[in-house]
């Protein structure tokens, strides 16, 4: 039977089951419960006229028993064990691709039942013999996500990338297993053209990643601030590197449009494979507005005014016209961060 029957359940796409794992979702089966580190999610696809099956569809042994056997592709792929081989690897990949890593990097996604889901679902599809699919279909897992198409093309290419990994699946093998994935597209992406969502019209996590720079980019946020003797030493002894990506966090759940889970990754950090989120952790996340800001002190001993908030606007604006960020866009995330000033600054807060 053609993989292709498979779609409707077969292989997570551009988040893959990722509200399947998001903590208190519902039942053992479909969600999960308990927080944990990161897992990615997973697409496959397969060609047209590639026989293989689930559980309930794979083809007997040639033995007496009559026990049913794995099917070619999932031979290929050496079998269940090996199918969870390219799940851990490709899940590896995620993690530290920086386009899609926001959907992954937080407390509210259970690693360990998205990797099984994952698991189950690709072995399933290809034709494991007694691997069962239980998961979420893929059009409920996605709902509301925003994930657009390039979500779903980066996806897409690092499970590529973990199947390259894997010697003895042919090229027809990994066409197969792509083309499935390509047919779940219309159940997985909401956003065809990337840019229903501020996030996805400035470039996701790498391109907020880009405004907020680093002292080597002097067209960014960060250097401006250092150079800016009027509030530069309220950060002198800052963890400049931190500070960027809890920076980076913050920007990313204010422009995602509401959609689950980006729109609650900061503050939820995790321990994150290197370099993805540098100097952040489950041990050390980043801090509400609040408590980081509550004992900066100028070179003059006294706390952040205003002012200082003012010029920290400012010279976000600068940084976000360097990089290209549209007027519009640019006014959105002004709109959205302005709410903090009376939580970061420390004198006279009322006067925000």
């Amino acid at each position: 039977m053609a993989l292709r029957i498979f779609t409707s359940l077969a292989l997570v796409g551009a988040v893959g089951l990722l509200p399947a794992c998001v903590v208190g979702g519902g039942d053992d089966t479909e969600n999960a419960s308990t927080s944990g580190s990161p897992t990615s999610a997973t697409e496959t696809a397969s060609a047209t006229d590639t026989p293989t099956g689930s559980a309930t569809d794979t083809p007997t042994g040639s033995g007496s028993t009559g026990e049913p056997a794995d099917g070619p592709i999932c031979t290929n792929f050496g079998g269940q064990a090996g199918v969870e081989a390219v799940i851990n690897s490709f899940v590896g990949k995620v993690l530290v691709n920086e386009g899609i890593n926001a959907y992954f990097l937080t407390t509210d996604v259970d690693g360990g039942n998205l990797t099984n889901c994952l698991a189950t679902q690709v072995g399933a599809a290809v034709g494991c013999a007694g691997v069962v699919y239980g998961c979420m279909d893929m059009k409920t897992a996605h709902a509301g996500m925003g994930i657009s198409t390039a979500d779903f093309t980066d996806l897409a290419t690092d499970f590529g990338a973990a199947m390259d990994e894997v010697a003895t699946l042919t090229a027809e093998d990994k066409a197969a297993v792509i083309d499935v994935l390509a047919g779940m597209a219309p159940d997985i992406v909401e956003d065809a053209n990337n840019d229903v969502t501020v996030y996805q019209r400035i470039g996701r996590k790498p391109g907020i990643a880009s405004v907020i720079g680093g002292i080597d980019d002097a067209d960014s946020f960060v250097p401006l601030v250092a150079m800016d003797a009027t509030i530069n030493s309220f950060f002198a002894t800052s963890d400049l590197t931190r500070l960027k990506t809890c920076l980076v966090r913050q920007v990313a759940s204010a422009t995602v449009g509401g959609a689950k889970p980006i729109a609650d990754i900061y503050g939820k950090e995790v321990d994150a494979p290197a370099p993805a989120d540098p100097n952040v952790g489950a041990a050390k996340p980043c801090l509400d507005m609040i408590t980081s800001h509550k004992d900066l002190l100028d070179g003059m001993a006294m706390g952040i005014e205003k002012a200082d908030f003012d010029a920290l606007v400012g010279h976000l604006f600068t940084a976000m016209t360097n990089k290209g960020v549209t007027p519009d866009d640019q006014n959105a995330i002004a709109g959205a961060l302005g709410p903090l000033c009376a939580d970061i600054v420390t004198v006279d807060p009322d006067k925000c």
